[in-house]
């Protein structure tokens, strides 16, 4: 029995794990939170609500002691690096972290289309404005080395280009 809890607490907490079990309740739960996120209307309210937590003194001191306990104590910190160093090696994590690097420069797509976009950039051979030869997983960034080219007022996939060509603007010769 967990400690600090009434009992209407542990009793709910009981149910939602039960609940959670379901995967009926699951997919409903997930097409719920899919909804609300792309509602323009949630996401502005959510982003104002983080806003505003961020900005709380409180809020950010407590955020700061927990950060200071979990780097401070050198085994924790060698474990937190050693997990971080595993994962980013394995396909799952490559994988998540284009997908939030793509969503952070303001990528818009599904699921689906994310899969479509990400076989096509590990796949691709030849920068579609140039024909020069990509190259993928160099730790910094070279002329060569594969970029995602999206439209930044909309948001949507354009094409695979050379990260020259898509600093460049260069493929606009090529498409426009």
């Amino acid at each position: 029995m967990e400690t600090g809890l009434t009992a209407r607490q542990i009793y709910m907490k009981e149910y939602y794990r039960k609940k959670c079990e379901n995967p009926e309740f699951r997919e409903k739960r997930r097409e719920y939170d899919k909804k609300r996120w792309e509602d323009p209307v949630s996401r502005e309210k959510k982003k104002e609500c983080n806003r505003k937590r961020r900005e709380n003194p409180e809020v950010r001191e407590k955020q700061r002691e927990y950060d200071r306990k979990r780097y401070e104590d050198p085994e924790k910190k060698k474990k937190l690096i050693e997990y971080r160093k595993e994962y980013l090696q394995t396909l799952n994590g490559k994988k998540s972290t284009t997908k939030s690097n793509w969503k952070q420069s303001g990528m818009l797509f599904t699921d689906e289309d994310f899969e479509r976009i990400y076989n096509l950039y590990l796949t691709q051979k030849f920068c579609n404005a140039c024909d020069i030869k990509l190259t993928r997983g160099e730790r910094y960034t070279t002329p060569t080395k594969a970029c995602m080219d999206h439209n930044h007022e909309t948001g949507l996939f354009r094409h695979i280009i050379c990260h020259s060509c898509n600093t460049n603007d260069r493929w606009m010769k090529y498409f426009c």
